[in-house]
């Protein structure tokens, strides 16, 4: 079977997934890139946005990825049913970015604090399924 024959069979919720558990584990055994991927409020108020997404792809513990990642599966699929694939990751997206937003408000003077985990996102899903 052809790597296109495959991502054909495969939903945008199996792709998200992948992408997640990927990049957690990449940040795992790479600490300069788990650094750059966490959501450090002070950072994001210094002009670094990008953290307000890219902390959504990494989790602090083989437990706290495996508790998003089957939430996930359990509730995307009704979700990705009714809204489509555009509409879902949009969906999925904007949550992620804006579960950060009142933690990035709290802690924008805190140089020290990070954050990280795609919980934000994944409670989106579940309570719109």
């Amino acid at each position: 079977m052809t790597l296109a024959a495959v991502v054909q069979q495969l939903s945008a919720v199996h792709l998200l997934m992948a992408s997640v558990v990927l990049v957690s584990l990449f940040a795992w055994t790479h600490d300069a890139i788990k650094r750059a991927l966490l959501l450090n409020p002070y950072k994001v108020g210094r002009g670094q946005l990008h953290r307000l997404l890219t902390a959504a792809w990494i989790h602090g513990d083989i437990a706290h990825l495996v508790f998003n990642m089957l939430a996930l599966f359990i509730f995307a699929d009704r979700v990705l049913a009714i809204l489509g694939v555009t509409w879902f990751l949009v969906m999925y997206v904007s949550a992620a970015v804006l579960a950060f937003v009142p933690t990035t408000v709290r802690y924008l003077r805190k140089p020290k604090y990070n954050s990280l985990g795609a919980s934000g996102a994944v409670a989106a899903v579940m309570f719109s399924a």
